[in-house]
């Protein structure tokens, strides 16, 4: 296993984290943030592990269509639904105002996230570190 893969898959454990934390938190704005971040680093994370480097995007859809065949079927409807939180969760002028994500949103998005991880773990083996276990 490529290092470089492994260090993106220990940032989108730590982006999962940082996506709870903000949910209990009752920030749904930074949960949907983090959540955004933590598929497309898991996403990176095979392209690196296939010996490719990924494009610099935050298209969610542009990075999984080409590990599809890699990592199977994912639900294509949420990846392009929570592509824009990457920029519209923390930018006002995109919702024209303060912007405002519903619990029950944030939730889903979280739950997506950790699936997506899930996935890629699972694909990547057991070599891939868990920075929450450290010594």
């Amino acid at each position: 296993m490529r290092e470089e893969a492994l260090n993106w898959l220990e940032v989108a454990r730590r982006n999962l984290r940082r996506a709870e934390a903000s949910f209990r938190m009752g920030d749904n704005e930074a949960c949907v943030f983090w959540s955004q971040q933590v598929v497309e680093f898991a996403l990176k994370a095979i392209w690196l592990a296939l010996g490719r480097l990924p494009p610099k995007t935050h298209n969610l859809r542009e990075l999984y269509e080409p590990v599809r065949p890699t990592l199977g079927q994912l639900d294509e409807a949420t990846l392009s639904e929570l592509t824009p939180f990457y920029s519209a969760s923390r930018y006002p002028d995109i919702f024209s105002g303060v912007p405002e994500i519903h619990a029950s949103t944030a939730e889903r998005f979280l739950a997506f996230a950790r699936e997506v991880l899930a996935k890629v773990e699972a694909l990547l083996g057991g070599s891939a570190r868990d920075p929450g276990q450290e010594a």
